[in-house]
């Protein structure tokens, strides 16, 4: 395989991990949604200080912020995949053209 070849196989695992980062970023906004309005219900429905109010809507919606925080971490580490990728991207792109450079230099 050419680097031609290498940079067109990067460019698109680079439009596929495009993609994954915005399903997780999706997948991650409606868990924060679900988990803000279960525990908004929960407070309003607890009783006691504001103190007490809070630790107990967060007690009672325990799955939903486990489930936001999991998401938020598959967010982030797509994220990091797409970054690397598009570093990778750069660093052939780069080789690429200074090979191009090179060959018409000596051309």
């Amino acid at each position: 395989m050419d680097r031609e070849q290498q940079l067109e196989k990067a460019l698109n695992a680079i439009a596929d991990r495009e993609e994954a980062y915005e399903e997780a970023c999706k997948s991650f906004a409606d868990a924060e949604s679900e988990y803000r309005i279960q525990k908004s219900r929960e407070y309003l429905a607890a009783e006691g200080t504001e103190k007490a109010r809070e630790a107990t809507a967060i007690i009672r919606v325990e799955k939903y912020l486990r489930e936001r925080d999991r998401l938020e971490a598959v967010k982030d580490f797509t994220f990091q995949k797409l970054r690397d990728a598009q570093m990778a991207t750069s660093a052939r792109q780069s080789l690429l053209n200074a090979d191009v450079r090179t060959n018409k230099a000596f051309a």
